[in-house]
């Protein structure tokens, strides 16, 4: 066809490899005789040669397979890599060559460290002098130096992230278990970048930063103590940039911590004094220490967010001023409610189970006396009990009494003792010559009291006295209970 002929199949693989080869030596054939190598000789070395070619080929293909599997395997193991050998041979260094065994154990030492994440500055130095003498003994071209610099750093950046991810799991873990937890001082300049010689240079102030701010008693002094510190090593070169910004941080976090563990404690502090005044009755005690504790956060949150606090301060002071007068005002409200109770209570019970009998609601006076010589009105005996009418009794000197001496053993003025009444909030008790505007409420006396009848001799009529409903100038004599057995009883007079 058109004077070509037969179409020839191409050589692939090994095959194309042993051609190729041949050629090759077709070429250096000429060469070889002129320098006086012999038949056998230079068919040796076409051997040797042709069984390298095909040897070469074979570890390419293999090395390339490598890379695929490492490719897919990665998707699913973050761990799969290359081997320091596969790597230096992607990076097109002959690692057959004895002079590259010390730079490959070399590397070798530093991918174990960096997987741990406990690489450091030492083992990368005997690294990089290793690799210096491959370059100093021509083991390695200047290309390949730098890319054996860059499998160090890359060694060191990644235990860094390791040890890095270890810290931070850590810290979440321990903090999540006891929230009071804190990283030590170390682990702390590590995380944040320092190398070893800083973080030397710097336990001891910042220790001190942290121990201030666990108790929430940091001041500014050891701030700028651990501050200062800090700033030298950055000025000595021995710090990176992000490494003092990151330091920084960590003082300004420990300030914060410490300004919120002062509060917390200030808090408990108050509501623990607080609890103890309201348990030993000081209401108003309690009521201040809250309000001074709240006055205080308050206070100081405007203060670090940089407010003028000038008119704060006044209106708390006022608050205060206020708090105190209606705490006072309350103490001396219920102090009169329980002077009242008291009374109540007494009359309704105390003295009543003593002098009435134990009638509840039985008021007495004084006037349970012996009849006074001369008396013209009948006094119950000591072992007589008259039932009362109230604020008003029957047994009391009257207008009829006005000529007859007093017996001095016999009468005294009454006791008085008041029960329940409706009041305006002004509490006066028996306020004479008032205006009276509680009578008219006095309901229980209508009910209860004397009907209207016939006029009798008074120098005064009290409508609202809670009279009784005996005859006038005369009482209802109870029998007084007999003393149990053992008791003496009131000896008469």
């Amino acid at each position: 066809m058109l004077g070509l002929g037969t179409a020839v199949t191409p050589l692939r693989g090994v095959p194309a490899v042993a051609e190729q080869a041949r050629i090759n030596l077709e070429t250096v054939k000429p060469a070889l005789t002129a320098l006086g190598y012999t038949a056998a000789e230079q068919a040796d070395i076409a051997e040797r040669y042709t069984a390298k070619a095909i040897q070469d080929h074979k570890d390419s293909v293999a090395f390339l397979q490598t890379q695929g599997r490492v490719a897919l395997d990665s998707l699913v193991d973050p761990s799969a890599r290359l081997s320091v050998k596969d790597g230096l041979k992607a990076a097109g260094f002959d690692v057959a060559d004895s002079g590259l065994s010390g730079v490959i154990a070399a590397l070798q030492g530093l991918e174990g460290a960096a997987v741990g994440g406990t690489l450091g500055f030492a083992a990368m130095g005997e690294a990089l002098t290793t690799i210096n003498a491959a370059l100093s003994d021509g083991v390695i071209s200047g290309d390949q130096y730098s890319t054996l610099l860059g499998s160090i750093t890359a060694a060191w950046n990644q235990s860094q992230a390791v040890a890095g991810a270890r810290r931070s799991g850590r810290i979440a873990f321990e903090t999540a278990l006891d929230p009071a937890w804190r990283a030590d001082t170390d682990t702390l300049l590590t995380e944040a970048g320092l190398t070893a010689g800083a973080i030397d240079a710097l336990r001891g102030s910042f220790t001190s930063v942290a121990d201030g701010a666990r108790t929430g008693t940091l001041s500014a002094g050891q701030l700028r103590t651990a501050y200062d510190g800090l700033e030298a090593q950055l000025d000595a070169g021995a710090i990176t940039t992000d490494a003092f910004t990151a330091a920084v941080g960590l003082l300004t976090d420990a300030w914060s911590e410490s300004a919120r563990t002062a509060r917390a404690l200030a808090s408990y502090q108050t509501d623990v004094t607080a609890r103890m005044l309201t348990a030993v009755g000081n209401a108003r005690g309690a009521g201040l220490a809250t309000l001074d504790a709240q006055q205080a956060n308050e206070l100081a949150e405007a203060q670090a967010n940089g407010y003028d606090t000038s008119r704060l301060l006044l209106v708390q002071a006022a608050e205060r001023a206020r708090q105190a007068f209606d705490l006072a005002q309350t103490d001396l409200l219920e102090a009169y409610d329980r002077q009242i109770e008291a009374q109540q209570i007494v009359a309704a019970g105390g003295s009543g189970s003593s002098r009435n009998g134990g009638r509840p609601g039985a008021v007495s006076d004084n006037s349970e006396k012996k009849k006074g010589p001369g008396n013209s009105r009948p006094f119950p005996q000591s072992d007589d009990r008259c039932l009362r009418e109230g604020l008003v009794g029957d047994q009391r000197k009257g207008v009829a009494d006005a000529r007859q001496g007093l017996d001095m053993l016999g009468h005294e003025t009454a006791d008085v003792v008041v029960l329940s009444e409706i009041a305006l909030h002004q509490k006066i008790v028996l306020a004479g010559d008032g205006m009276h505007l509680r009578h008219r409420f006095n309901l229980l006396d209508r009910l209860v009291g004397d009907q209207i009848g016939l006029s009798q001799l008074a120098l005064d009529h009290d409508e609202d006295g809670l009279h009784g409903l005996s005859p006038p100038g005369s009482a209802r004599r109870i029998p007084r209970p007999s003393p149990p057995p053992g008791e003496a009883g009131p000896s008469a007079a």
